[in-house]
Order: structure tokens, then sequence, then C-alpha cells
């Protein structure tokens, strides 16, 4: 029986020896951009807006990206696509296609890979936007992802609600 509880006791030791005050915890919080920037003027969280992503010309193999919401000022033509992608440089960019008609807008996103880039590449994705300027006001048009043929919500904001990171 003692020596069971001194083998018990020693196995705890050990585990708590493992964990250093260096050691991350999670703790369960949103990420960096997505955490509220700061409040406004009237006392209300702004919305983070995550990095903005840039087209870039020397991307090879895209492929059509999905993406998942778009923010947009009602006074403004223009809005924010949000989307998944991988690392810079190892994923870029390339293209971002806009198809304006009386009922729809539809965005595709291609992201590939930049050229001449000899790097290991992580697997893992951020969060980023890429800014879409319109000829005319989005109004009453759906919004609908090229990838995927399907409408995705516009998030209607005031102006000064956004703060990008």
């Amino acid at each position: 029986m003692q020596r069971s509880m001194l083998a018990a006791g020693a196995v705890l030791l050990l585990a708590a020896a493992c964990v250093s005050p260096d050691t991350p915890v999670s703790t369960g919080e949103l990420p960096a951009h997505e955490q509220p920037a700061g409040d406004d003027p009237v006392g209300g969280a702004m919305l983070a807006l995550p990095p903005a992503r840039a087209v870039h010309d020397n991307v090879e193999n895209l492929q059509p990206r999905s993406f998942e919401s778009a923010l947009h000022d009602e006074t403004d033509d223009s809005f924010h696509v949000l989307f998944w992608a991988g690392r810079e440089p190892c994923y870029a960019l390339g293209d971002v296609e806009v198809v304006e008609t009386a009922d729809a807008i539809t965005v595709t996103l291609y992201e590939g890979n930049m050229r001449g880039d000899d790097i290991a590449c992580p697997d893992d994705a951020q969060h980023a936007s890429v800014p879409i300027v319109l000829e005319l006001p989005v109004g009453d048009r759906v919004l609908v992802d090229g990838s995927t043929g399907q409408e995705i919500p516009i998030d209607f904001i005031r102006p000064g609600d956004v703060a990008a990171r």
C-alpha cells in the first residue's frame, strides 16, 4: 500500500514538473484579429477586420478559394470579403474576379503558390480579408461566392465600427 502511494506521488510530482510557467495554456479566447479592437465614441465594441491580402502577379497553380462572409458600409460602394487563407508567401491571392448584375454580386477568389519561393510551408490558415470595389452600390443585391455558388451574408456596419488589424 505504501509503495503504491509513493508511486502515485512520484507520478504527480513528475507531471507537475513537466508544466512550467512558460507553457502556453489555451484560454478559450478568440485570436487577436477577432478580438474587439476597442470602443467607439458611443461605447460599443468595434469589429476587428482581418489583415487585408494583396493580389500578387507571381502566383501559379491558381485554385478557387471559398469565403465565409463580408462586411459592408452602407454608404459605400465597397465591402471586404473575409476568408481563411494559407500563409504568405507559400500561398497567395492571385486573382479576384467580380461580376456584377442587377440581382447579384459574384466574387471569386483565386489562391495559389508564389513562383520562385522554395521554402517550407506550414499547413495552417490565417483569417484574411480582401477589399472589393463595386461599380454600383450593393443595394438589394445578393453576394455569391463564385467558387461554391452559395449566397454569402453581407454584414452591414456603421462607418467607424471597423478597425483594421
